[in-house]
C-alpha cells in the first residue's frame, strides 16, 4: 500500500460517522438564525421606548446571545452535576443526548415562536395596521 491507507481508512470512516451530528445541527442552526430574523421583525412593529430612549430593533438580538451564555453556565454548574448523579457517567449525557435535547428545545421554541408571531400579526391586524415588512409576502 501507498502511504498507509489503512489509516486513511478509519479517517474517512470517522468522518463519514460524524455526518448524521452534522445534518441535526443544520436544524438547530437555522432555527436559531429564523428566531433572530423574526424577532428583527417583531420589534418594528412593538413599543421599544424605555423612558426617553427608544432600543434600536437589532439590539434585541444581543438578548437571545445573553441567554445562551446564561443557560451554558446553569447547565455547567447545576444540570452537569446532577445528570453525572443519576446517570453515573462523567459527562452527565452522552452528546447524541444532548443532540436530540438540543434538537427537541429547538422544536420546542420554534412552535412557541409561532403562536406568539401569529397572535401578534392577529392583534397588529385588528389594529388596521396591515404593513408587511419585507420578511412577508
Amino acid at each position: 500500500m501507498i502511504g498507509g491507507g489503512e489509516g486513511q481508512v478509519e479517517e474517512l470512516k470517522g468522518i463519514v460517522r460524524l455526518i448524521p451530528t452534522w445534518a441535526c445541527t443544520i436544524i438547530v442552526t437555522t432555527l436559531a438564525f429564523q428566531f433572530l430574523a423574526v424577532s428583527a421583525a417583531q420589534t418594528l412593529t412593538m413599543d421599544r421606548r424605555i423612558g426617553s430612549f427608544i432600543v434600536p430593533p437589532q439590539s434585541f438580538g444581543v438578548g437571545y446571545c445573553l441567554l445562551i451564555m446564561c443557560v451554558l453556565v446553569a447547565y455547567d454548574l447545576v444540570m452537569v452535576p446532577l445528570m453525572r448523579h443519576y446517570t453515573r457517567n462523567p459527562r452527565g449525557i452522552s452528546i447524541l443526548q444532548r443532540i436530540g435535547i438540543g434538537i427537541f428545545l429547538s422544536i420546542v421554541a420554534a412552535v412557541a415562536s409561532a403562536v406568539i408571531e401569529r397572535q401578534r400579526r392577529k392583534v397588529r391586524i385588528s389594529q388596521g395596521k396591515k404593513k408587511k415588512t419585507k420578511l412577508y409576502t
